[in-house]
């Protein structure tokens, strides 16, 4: 198999991107479309949605299969769930010097998290089963 010339590499190197960025491309629409869809239908896309999509582009997108369009889907899903989720803190009245001695790392004034179960309610609850089961 003869080897290429370096020009015939270069413009061969040009054209895998182009192809590969307007694949990209043509995935990015697809899904934008699709999470419209998913949103207006409470969080699931319509039934058969993907096999009309395959049906309408596979003739002239041969490469496009199911799984990438699935794939392509649930990486949008994540990144448009990244970019809503937006926290917004309680307005208070506090100043904030008041809150600069606040560590999240238990130091400075002996702030503490609590996180998780209150100590010694697994065994009340235990208890309180035992006794209604008796």
């Amino acid at each position: 198999m003869p080897r290429g010339t370096k020009t015939s590499l270069r413009i061969q190197k040009y054209t895998d991107r182009a192809t590969k960025s307007s694949r990209k491309a043509l995935l990015s629409s697809l899904c934008e479309d699709m999470y419209k869809l998913y949103k207006k239908n409470g969080d699931r896309l319509p039934y058969g949605h993907i096999t009309l999509i395959l049906d309408r582009l596979k003739p002239t997108e041969p490469w496009l299969t199911r799984n990438l369009i699935n794939k392509a889907f649930i990486n949008h899903r994540k990144q448009e769930a990244a970019v809503t989720v937006v926290v917004v803190p309680k307005p208070s009245n506090s100043k904030l010097s008041d809150l600069s001695n606040v560590s999240s790392f238990g130091g400075g004034s002996g702030a503490k998290w609590n996180v998780g179960r209150p100590v010694g309610s697994t065994s009340e609850r235990k208890e309180t089963n035992a006794k209604k089961n008796d």
